[in-house]
C-alpha cells in the first residue's frame, strides 16, 4: 500500500506532566536518511512496518509532502537494526474542538503536540496543555531529537 499526501501541521510544546485517558500506541523509528531538508524514515507501529519519504518543508515549516509505503514487519525490523540509532515515542490521539491532534511523548519527558490542519484553517482553539507554538523549529523535529542521547 502506497499513499502520498501533503501533511499540514501546527506544532506545540506540550505540558510534560500531561495525563490523558485516550488511546496510546508505542512507535519505534529510525532514519535511513536524515538530511537537513529531507528524510527517509522506517517505523514499526501497531506491529506493522512503514517506510516514509519526507520532502522539504514549506509554509513556515507547517507543510511537507510525504510518501508512505507499507512494508513487511520483517523488513522494518531489519532496517531498524541497520540504522543503529532509533527513537521510541508514545503517541496519543486526541480530538479537540474539531481538530485532530497527536501528542508524542519521548523518554526524556519531551512532549510535542501536533494539530492537523488544512490550508483554509485560520484559527484553532488550543487545549490547556498546548504551550508555546514551535512549528518549524528544528529542535522539535523527531529527526533532530533522535540525535540526542537518551531518547
Amino acid at each position: 500500500v502506497v499513499s502520498s499526501e501533503q501533511t499540514i501541521s501546527r506544532v506545540f510544546e506540550s505540558a510534560k506532566n500531561l495525563k490523558l485517558d485516550t488511546f496510546e500506541e508505542t512507535i519505534l523509528q529510525g532514519y535511513l536518511f536524515n538530511g537537513s531538508t529531507r528524510t527517509i524514515r522506517v517505523r514499526i507501529q501497531n506491529n506493522k512496518g512503514l517506510l516514509t519519504f519526507k520532502g522539504a518543508r514549506s509554509l513556515g515549516g507547517m507543510a511537507r509532502n510525504e510518501v508512505r509505503l507499507a512494508v513487511p514487519l520483517s523488513f522494518a525490523k531489519l532496517a531498524i537494526k541497520l540504522v543503529g540509532k532509533t527513537i521510541t515515542k508514545t503517541r496519543t490521539y486526541i480530538r479537540y474542538d474539531d481538530v485532530d491532534w497527536v501528542v508524542d511523548k519521548y523518554k526524556d519527558g519531551t512532549m510535542v503536540g501536533k494539530a492537523k490542519v488544512d490550508l483554509h484553517f485560520k484559527e484553532i482553539i488550543l487545549p490547556c496543555w498546548a504551550l508555546e507554538e514551535v512549528t518549524g523549529d528544528p529542535k522539535y523535529f523527531t529527526s533532530t531529537l533522535i540525535k540526542q542521547s537518551g531518547l
